[in-house]
């Protein structure tokens, strides 16, 4: 049973979870694009128009990779969050959407919520109740 100690997290862990949720899908759909001829040329065709010098395959693939990663971690994190489990798990995924590494595009939502998500952890009634 959820503790009204957190509810000030529900809004917050949802949007943990929907920003791990965004970056992980995003960072597929990417790799699936590497895979097929026709859209990876499309691909190829959008990063020249940013670096005259676009990646190799496999570098995208490894970056798509590790997005993906980063976005599983985060959707557990949100979890982690939501349920009151962890306290260190809520703080490290704290530490994580705040990284550009770690969501890619999406830093400028994961900056300002990474703030929220601190501050919210750091009052004493929401401290408590986690396990």
């Amino acid at each position: 049973m959820r503790s009204p100690q957190r509810a000030p997290l529900n809004v917050p862990s949802l949007l943990v979870i929907g920003l791990g949720a965004a970056t992980a899908g995003i960072a597929v759909i990417g790799v699936v694009f590497t895979f097929i001829p026709p859209l990876w040329a499309l691909m190829e065709q959008l990063l020249k128009l940013v670096d005259p010098h676009p990646l190799s395959v496999s570098s995208v693939r490894g970056l798509l990779a590790w997005l993906t990663f980063t976005g599983t971690l985060i959707i557990g994190g949100g979890w982690y969050l939501r349920v009151g489990r962890s306290m260190a798990i809520a703080v490290a995924t704290c530490f994580g959407i705040a990284l550009p590494c770690c969501t890619s595009s999406f830093c400028c939502v994961g900056v300002p919520l990474a703030i929220w998500v601190f501050l919210v952890l750091m009052r004493r009634d929401v401290r408590d109740s986690f396990d």
